[in-house]
């Protein structure tokens, strides 16, 4: 069946019950909603590396439990957490200091500072930013500083080789 609504309040079991594929196209009829468990293992299957966006001020329960699918499922070196929770990254490096993560919002001095804090001399950390927010002079403090700059939203191709010119 076909479903609307908040998925929150729902149960898995409900959940996999709603056909999530078929708006697509007739050959997704039926596809259901994979777990997060489930996406991991499809990820390490095909040999992907995921970037995956924390919505919400995590707990540190709860990042126990995200970190704890990642070691499973063996995916923690194939998998980066972003948020806009500064909180939330704090907790999971100090979790896993290991733990790749992006810090998400705009590009300035002070943010690339809080991204540097973030480095445990472990972990891989990125400032996933908003492409308006982005100057060659901050890409290159970024990377001096050992952080990777990746722009979002970038929605036309005109907008690749200004983006892409400060590395």
């Amino acid at each position: 069946s076909d479903g609307t609504g908040t998925i929150a309040g729902m149960t898995l079991a409900t959940a996999k019950t709603y056909d999530f594929g078929s708006w697509k196209s007739a050959e997704y009829t039926g596809t259901t909603i994979p777990t997060f468990e489930e996406v991991l293992k499809t990820l390490k299957k095909l040999s992907l590396y995921g970037i995956f966006e924390i919505k919400i001020e995590a707990t540190v329960a709860r990042v126990k439990q995200l970190l704890g699918l990642l070691k499973k499922t063996g995916m923690q070196e194939n998998i980066e957490l972003d948020s806009f929770s500064y909180t939330t990254l704090q907790r999971v490096v100090a979790e896993d200091p290991t733990q790749a993560v992006g810090y998400l919002g705009s590009l300035s001095s002070a943010f690339i500072a809080q991204c540097v804090a973030l480095k445990t001399g472990q972990n891989k950390v990125a400032a996933a930013v908003s492409s308006g927010s982005v100057t060659a002079a901050l890409v290159e403090e970024a990377h001096q500083n050992g952080i990777s700059v990746v722009c979002w939203t970038v929605d036309t191709a005109a907008d690749v080789p200004t983006l892409a010119a400060p590395g």
